[in-house]
This record gives structure tokens, sequence and C-alpha cells, in this order.
């Protein structure tokens, strides 16, 4: 009986210490802390989810049967931090960063399907670089005088300043080409300059940039404007030190215009940021 007892009496207790956290993590208390600064520094891993299907790529070839790979890249994220306290456990975290992303395209022979001969392969790497301000609700707890731990949730908001695409083949290597991604018409072609009365839209080059119609009238080739969902988790040490990780998962169909040989697809970025920094 008096096992029992102690038993029940230990549960009790138990039941009501984590009653007590959980009450702790959702206070409705006003917080007395100040805005708090910083910068971070992260790397980043970016990928893009998109609907093309390969049918797509192979009409894009004059139905050669190519299939597309993409692979990400990795990059950087630089900027200043803002944490602004609301209540004692919730703050906004907020921000501008410079973000450096990409990806790379593999344009492969599909050998699922019956072909007589061997195609070369190419390869796009493209190279994007950002601006970003994500605007997260921030909750937060002190697991003692030295650590706090933190989960945020919430919109960013992007703007693309700057990005290229260069393009080679991958069998010997050289370069087939590159354009600016901010929408200027000019096409760098790598190869010889085009002979009297050639069509350049028959070019392997022109085929895998998408550029059959160039137009300086058309928009750009990727909409400068993103914006999406992003969750996070990281740790503060001593207030000074943080290290966390952040999934930025796009809404926006950045696909531009000019993308002529992925037309009518979507493709909606989205990574994973590895960032440490310092609070002043």
């Amino acid at each position: 009986m008096k096992k029992l007892m102690v038993l029940a009496i230990a549960a009790v207790s138990v039941m009501s210490l984590h009653a007590q956290q959980f009450s702790d993590f959702f206070s409705t208390e006003k917080s007395s802390d100040k805005i708090v600064y910083g910068v971070r520094f992260g790397l980043n891993v970016m990928g893009m989810r998109n609907n093309v299907t390969n049918d797509v790529v192979v009409s894009a070839f004059g139905n050669l049967p190519y299939k597309l790979d993409i692979h990400r890249r990795s990059g950087i994220t630089l900027g200043a931090n803002v944490d602004i306290p609301i209540l004692k456990n919730l703050w906004i975290n907020t921000g501008l960063y410079y973000v450096a992303t990409g990806v790379k395209l593999n344009f492969k022979q599909d050998f699922t399907k019956s072909y007589d001969g061997f195609l070369p392969e190419y390869s796009a790497n493209v190279t994007m670089h950002n601006i970003r301000i994500p605007v997260q609700a921030s909750w937060r707890y002190n697991i003692n005088s030295d650590y706090q731990v933190q989960v945020n949730l919430g919109p960013y908001f992007a703007y693309g300043i700057g990005g290229k695409v260069s393009v080679k083949n991958d069998v010997d290597k050289s370069s087939l080409g590159k354009f600016d991604l901010t929408g200027n018409p000019k096409f760098q072609i790598a190869q010889d300059a085009p002979m009297a009365g050639e069509d350049i839209t028959s070019r392997d080059e022109v085929k895998i940039l998408g550029l059959e119609n160039i137009n300086p009238n058309n928009s750009n080739y990727v909409n400068p404007f993103d914006m999406g969902i992003a969750v996070g988790a990281g740790v503060t040490f001593k207030q000074k030190y943080f290290a966390g990780i952040n999934y930025d998962a796009g809404l926006v169909n950045v696909n531009g215009k000019r993308t002529r040989a992925l037309i009518h697809n979507k493709i909606k970025n989205h990574s994973f940021t590895f960032v440490v920094g310092y609070n002043f």
C-alpha cells in the first residue's frame, strides 16, 4: 500500500512538473526582453520541384530519347538577423539575407527507349542570387541559464537580383554557351558564329536553353519574385551563439516565359540551410 502511495505521489509530481513546463512554454506573459540583433552565416542545399515530363524534354530535342535529371547544388546564406520579443516564449524572427543558390540540369539519353545510335549528354549549371526576408513566429524555451531552444514557422519573401546558366557537352567537355537569367536577351554562343542562312534554333545549345524565340520584349527566363513557407529549429548558447537548420518550400512558380524548352511546366524552389550566428 505504501509503495502504491509513493508511486502515485511521484506520478502526480512528474505530471505537475510537465504541466508547469507546458504552461511555461505557451505562457501569455508579456516579454521584458529587448530586441536582439545578430549576424548569420549558412550553407544551403538548393533543389527544384517541377512537373516536367520526359516527353516535354524529348520534344525539345526533336523527339530524341532524352531525359532530364535535376541535381541539388550548394550555396551560401549571409545576412542580418532580428529577433523581436512579443510574449515570454513568443518572438518574431526576421532579417535581411543574401542567398546564393543553384541547381544542375543533366540531359541524358533515355536507354529505356529504342534508339539507333549514341546521344551526347549535356549539363546546364544554374546559379541564382536572391535577397530574402523571413517573417516567422518563433517559439522559445529556456532549458537552463545557458541554453535556449527555438522552433520557427512562417512565410519568407525573396527577390532575384542576378543569375546565369552555363551549358556544356559532358562528352567532350566543351562549353556550348551561357545566358543571363535577369532577362538579357543576348545569348553568348561559345561555338562558331552562325553561318549565312543557318537556322540557329537547330543547334543543341539553343534547344537545351530553350531559346527558340529570343525576343527582348519577353519577360525574364526566371520569375524574380519568390515566396513560400519556412520552418526551422535552433539552439542559442549563452544568449550569443546560435546554430540551427531551416527548410524553405517555395509556393511560387519561378519559371519565366522565355524558358521555351520547358514551356508550360511549373518550377518551385526548395532548400535546406545549416546556419550559425552571433547575437550582439
